[in-house]
């Protein structure tokens, strides 16, 4: 039966990279399986832009979306970093 409780850690860095002043990592070897996604798609990015507007009232032009794309390279964090900083230009404004 599998476990019905799950634990996720997230890091932009391999456990061996994390832990390297330690030489081996606590949560490596059977305790943690270590999971590398790749980089989102285009499509995905652009869905995750707007479901998460759909519930405001600000909506991105393609300009801007186009811009975000390209800086984030596919990384979720950066994506939302990216959309954070125009979303706040539209609402300050």
């Amino acid at each position: 039966n599998p476990s019905p409780f799950r634990l996720v850690i997230a890091t932009n860095k391999n456990l061996s990279k994390l832990f390297a002043d330690s030489g081996c990592s606590p949560l490596f070897g059977g305790i943690c399986t270590e999971i590398s996604l790749p980089p989102w798609e285009e499509d995905t990015m652009r869905q995750f832009i707007n479901s998460r507007l759909a519930r405001t009232s600000v909506n991105f032009v393609e300009k801007e979306i186009k811009l975000i794309v390209q800086k984030s390279k596919g990384n979720p964090r950066l994506l939302m970093q990216e959309c954070n900083v125009i979303y706040r230009k539209h609402t300050q404004s």
